[in-house]
């Protein structure tokens, strides 16, 4: 089971946006464009929580001056999917609740889970297809008449627990009986419905939901070493793992049923009992009329045994965690989830059913030495790899995103926008706008599958020479050049920009080096499959036909002139001395810095002519 999308309404800066996920997801963009609130709304979707925090509702600042809510609820959508037909026969996952995907053997069945939060608490739902009773059926009223119209008893049973058959059904017994969707008494219709509490216990559902854990961009203490931190946590699932295959723990169990008996209070014999009949006398004589019940639960070891971690990290010399760097345990907590996750391929060949985890990582490139930054994002994919996980990451880093890896991944750029207030929409308000998120979703890999072979050649040969490629999704405007000679006197350009100029270019473009004319072609195909804007500069080399023959290709592909400036005849004519036979960049370099001085007024007027009018353009 894999999570696919998530619909966020009402939700913080979410007035109503949607993240695509793959097995490795990246989420992207400026400070305070809302990533980090997708997790928090992933962590609200997948754990059992009642109640949201008042601050997570959208807000804005109205015309006086105030806090005002957009909405008084919010709306948490997902779409999982990979199940297969095992899920048929899951408590709460029926087949008018499983939709088939089109290309099933890759994606098998998907179902759609809703958790709708407001004031007062938290509505469940699961979509389905709405259901009608068959039309043999449709005059029954009573268990009776369906038994006497050739129903066999038993399909009541199995959904109820105790049936009067002479009794007219009730609203809550055709709700139990819609719950499982028997397809003996029941047509499966197109039309689309929510239903409320699928699986009758929250838990039905939830407990075959992917396993959360969420690694925060925090202060160490907090994060790591506290009881609900990201390390405990991780521990506490290892934990949990060991402790289910252990026979003492199941022996353990029958003892603490054997202690819930002995704190009964119902036994009159019990301590337990004693001692509560004690205690009332004393309240009785302070409130009349008054009395404690108590009773312990103790019916699920789960809930009972907890352990205490004192976890140490070291070499040599081991000391708390408290004392460690951030960095350093961090990792210790992925290393923690590859050894979790060996674990489970063992359990895998035995048949057994594991609950799939969703591992979201707050910036994990942060509190790393550069090295040890390289080893978390091998980490990352390599998790991403198996079959049972998922990774979801916020990231300011392009190094931490490898287009080259044959992952199935999906970066989705934040961005926010000012929109009207809907608050404006009936025209009785006129409230200022909102800025709201805008998420434009790169699909990586599946454009990449949709090259040619030729063009599949020349984006993989870039991909595995420039480890920083991905740069090119941090940005607004992407330029081409052919190599490492543009690539130079396009930087030193910026250098001797107005302040103005300079900090456009710094801020919303990025050079690529395509490594030659033909791989410019595939370049530009892949960057604007996935609607990057993209800017090409090559030379024109009028004079040499094994180059000129790229021209056309190049111009078909980008089918734009207005984003393509050629170089007449190359970039040394452009700039104005003799194209050398070798050390092509050096010269250049030395070309600039004996001519344009640091000045731009110096600047070749051809070539400030060409960096103008990308100006103008972005």
């Amino acid at each position: 089971m894999k999570l696919k999308s998530i619909k966020i309404e009402g939700f913080r800066k979410h007035y109503s946006t949607e993240v695509i996920c793959e097995d490795t997801t990246f989420l992207i963009g400026p400070n305070n464009a809302g990533k980090s609130s997708v997790l928090k709304a992933i962590k609200y979707l997948l754990e059992d929580k009642k109640k949201i925090d008042d601050s997570d509702f959208c807000c804005f600042i109205n015309n006086n001056n105030e806090v005002d809510r957009l909405t008084d609820k919010v709306i948490i959508t997902a779409e999982f999917n990979h199940l297969t037909t095992d899920a048929l026969n899951w408590r709460g996952f029926n087949s008018h609740r499983l939709f088939k995907n089109e290309d099933f053997e890759k994606e098998g069945y998907s179902f759609y889970y809703r958790k709708t939060f407001d004031s007062s608490g938290c509505k469940i739902e699961m979509k389905q297809k709405y259901l009608t009773v068959k039309e043999d059926y449709t005059d029954c009223k009573s268990f009776k008449d369906f038994i006497d119209n050739g129903v066999d008893k038993s399909v009541f049973e199995n959904s109820l627990n105790n049936i009067n058959i002479n009794k007219k059904i009730s609203k809550s017994e055709w709700k139990k009986l819609k719950e499982d969707g028997s397809e003996i008494i029941f047509d499966i219709t197109d039309s689309i419905e929510w239903f409320e509490n699928p699986g009758g216990i929250s838990q039905n559902v939830s407990s075959r939901l992917p396993k959360f854990l969420l690694i925060k961009d925090q202060s160490q203490n907090e994060e790591l070493s506290g009881k609900n931190g990201s390390l405990m946590t991780t521990l506490n699932q290892l934990f949990e793992d060991i402790r289910e295959e252990s026979e003492n723990f199941k022996k353990a169990q029958h003892y603490l049923n054997e202690l819930a008996q002995e704190l009964d209070p119902q036994d009159e014999n019990s301590d337990f009992s004693n001692l509560l009949k004690e205690l009332n006398n004393v309240v009785s004589d302070i409130f009349p009329n008054s009395s404690f019940i108590a009773k312990a639960n103790l019916s699920n070891a789960n809930d009972v045994i907890k352990p205490n971690f004192d976890v140490q990290l070291g070499s040599n010399i081991y000391t708390s965690v408290n004392n460690q760097g951030a960095g350093v345990v961090r990792s210790a907590i992925f290393a923690m989830l590859r050894y979790r996750n060996m674990r489970e391929n063992k359990r895998k060949q035995k048949d057994e059913y594991i609950r799939p985890l969703l591992i979201a990582f707050e910036e994990p490139e942060i509190y790393l030495h550069p090295q040890a930054a390289k080893q978390m994002k091998e980490t990352i994919y390599s998790l991403s790899l198996q079959e049972n996980n998922q990774i979801i990451c916020t990231t300011h880093s392009p190094y931490m995103i490898d287009l080259s890896k044959n992952t199935n991944q999906i970066l989705n750029s934040f961005n926010l926008e000012e929109k009207p207030n809907p608050l404006n929409e009936n025209g009785d308000n006129n409230e200022p706008n909102i800025e709201q998120v805008i998420i434009n979703p790169f699909n990586i890999s599946s454009k990449f599958k949709n090259l040619t072979d030729e063009d599949k050649t020349y984006v993989k040969m870039i991909l595995k020479m420039d480890d920083s490629i991905a740069k090119i999704f941090f940005t607004k405007n992407v330029l081409i050049v052919e190599g490492d000679t543009e690539e130079l006197v396009f930087k030193e350009t910026i250098l001797r920009m107005p302040e103005h100029m300079q900090k456009e270019f710094s801020y919303n473009w990025e050079i690529i080096k395509a490594r030659g004319k033909a791989a410019i072609i595939s370049l530009v195909n892949y960057l604007k499959s996935m609607g990057i804007k993209t800017y090409v500069i090559h030379d024109r080399d009028a004079n040499t036909p094994g180059a000129t023959k790229f021209n056309e290709p190049i111009s078909k592909a980008l089918n734009d002139d207005d984003k393509l400036y050629l170089l007449e005849e190359c970039i040394e004519d452009m700039l104005g001395y003799n194209p050398p036979s070798n050390e092509k960049p050096y010269n250049a370099y030395r070309f600039i810095n004996e001519n344009w001085k640091d000045s731009w007024d110096d600047v070749t007027e051809n070539w400030k002519n060409i960096i103008n009018s990308l100006y103008n353009k972005s």
